[in-house]
């Protein structure tokens, strides 16, 4: 059932449903990749972290002796340390045995497990243990992943040799903390996570390379992990603006601005927060399934016709030379200069600009950005790219009645891209040449 405008508008708010936008446009370029958390295992009834490390904690008291002491385990919030324990109270095979019998059974099936598994994503990443989502993507039409399990170094050296070259013979299904038909590769207690992260820096110079390189979609999880966390506070400090995304519920404890903009600020992620419900289990957010869906709606090609090309039309110029190479060329502090044709004008459409002085803040200005077709025949999406200062620096805008417009706070002048007409018409304004605009603003 397809998710429409005002279903999302009841989901997402209006910096979210922005983001989301952004988040498609990324996406269809073909270069986004998927970090999958235990979120979306939940929806099929496998349980989280606590509620695993309570399981086997049972089955060290099921199996203890009646002579033994006691069996003792710290009440700690540190989930890893806890599991940890009750792992030493457990002989490997039975420890292992467990994992195996749980994690290998089969499920039924979830629509938001399903959708995700139709989004274009170019590899999947997932900390989860089952084949739920193995089997949801072999379902999904779009051929069966190649699995790799990472504690396997020989695939994950041929993984990231294609990953490097963006080959695109392969679509990879990725086991970050192993799998259960393996479960001497799973990542669960301290010494899991210190061996993986901590002993040798060779996952953590990986996945470096896997944030610097592509945008990292975030589903199902909490971004509570603290190993990932630091990668991504160290490609954060090398790279500007942010460049990853993550599908979260509201915060319940922090305002929505705050939180966004310490994931943005910290770990170069965009959050996108939907409402969550009031429920158990799935009920408790009911929105995650139709936000999935309204995602693989928007980035797949099930709405059009035979024989057209794998990427959505309107990002074409993102493909050409002059876009890939000319970022900063002309001007390094000015990244979109002469990228963009260095036309306003084109094909019937005018990308045009206004300023109005912040009276409260001197020398900054609310500036709004829009392309025009005065025979509002224009339809579709509009890609604005603007400076790297910003939060982001590309932002895609829904065309209404023949207009797309985007609105910013700035404090002078720079070179905006714009691309309309399903990627056909690339549109440049140099803002400091354009004498419309107040002179303040111009020469900032």
């Amino acid at each position: 059932m397809t998710v429409t405008d005002r279903e999302l508008f009841s989901i997402l708010d209006e910096a979210d449903r922005l983001a989301f936008a952004n988040l498609c446009a990324h996406i269809g370029e073909g270069n986004a990749i998927a970090f999958i958390g235990a979120g979306l295992s939940a929806r099929l009834g496998f349980c989280d972290w606590k509620q695993l490390v309570d399981m086997l904690q049972k089955k060290v008291v099921v199996n203890r002796r009646p002579d033994s002491p006691p069996v003792v385990v710290a009440d700690t919030t540190d989930l890893i340390w806890r599991a940890e324990l009750v792992r030493n109270l457990l002989e490997a095979s039975q420890y292992q045995s467990v994992l195996k019998r749980y994690f290998g059974r089969r499920t039924g099936r979830d629509v938001a497990v399903d959708a995700v598994s139709r989004i274009p994503f170019r590899h999947v990443f997932t900390t989860n243990y089952d084949e739920s989502l193995e089997r949801a993507l072999a379902r999904s039409r779009k051929g069966e992943p190649e699995i790799i399990n990472w504690s396997d170094r020989t695939h994950v050296n041929n993984f990231m040799g294609c990953f490097a070259k963006d080959a695109r013979a392969k679509r990879y299904l990725v086991y970050l903390h192993g799998k259960h038909d393996d479960p001497s590769s799973i990542v669960l207690t301290e010494s899991d996570y210190r061996d993986r992260y901590a002993r040798s820096d060779e996952t953590t110079r990986r996945l470096f390379a896997v944030f610097a390189m592509r945008t990292v979609v975030f589903l199902g999880f909490s971004l509570t992990d603290l190993d990932l966390l630091t990668i991504l506070r160290e490609v954060r400090a090398t790279h500007d603006a942010p460049g990853h995304y993550a599908i979260l519920p509201l915060p319940e404890k922090e305002n929505a601005h705050d939180a966004r903009s310490r994931f943005q600020v910290k770990y170069g992620v965009t959050p996108i927060f939907y409402r969550p419900g009031k429920g158990k289990g799935k009920d408790r957010y009911p929105n995650f399934a139709p936000l999935m869906q309204a995602l693989s709606e928007r980035t797949t090609e099930r709405n059009k016709r035979p024989g057209s090309s794998p990427q959505p039309k309107w990002v074409r110029w993102t493909q050409t030379d002059d876009f890939k190479t000319l970022r900063g060329k002309a001007d390094p502090e000015d990244p979109q200069k002469g990228r963009f044709g260095r036309e306003a004008s084109r094909d019937g459409l005018t990308l045009q600009a206004t300023a109005e002085r912040d009276r409260e803040e001197p020398g900054w200005y609310f500036l709004k950005l829009e392309v025009a077709d005065p025979t509002r025949r224009l339809r579709g999406i509009v890609g604005f790219w603007v400076h790297d200062s910003f939060s982001s620096e590309y932002y895609a805008v829904r065309v209404h009645r023949g207009r797309a417009t985007l609105s910013l706070r700035s404090w002078g002048a720079f070179t905006v891209g714009a691309v309309a007409n399903q990627g056909r018409t690339p549109l440049e304004l140099d803002l400091s040449q354009d004498r419309s605009l107040p002179r303040g603003f111009r020469t900032a």
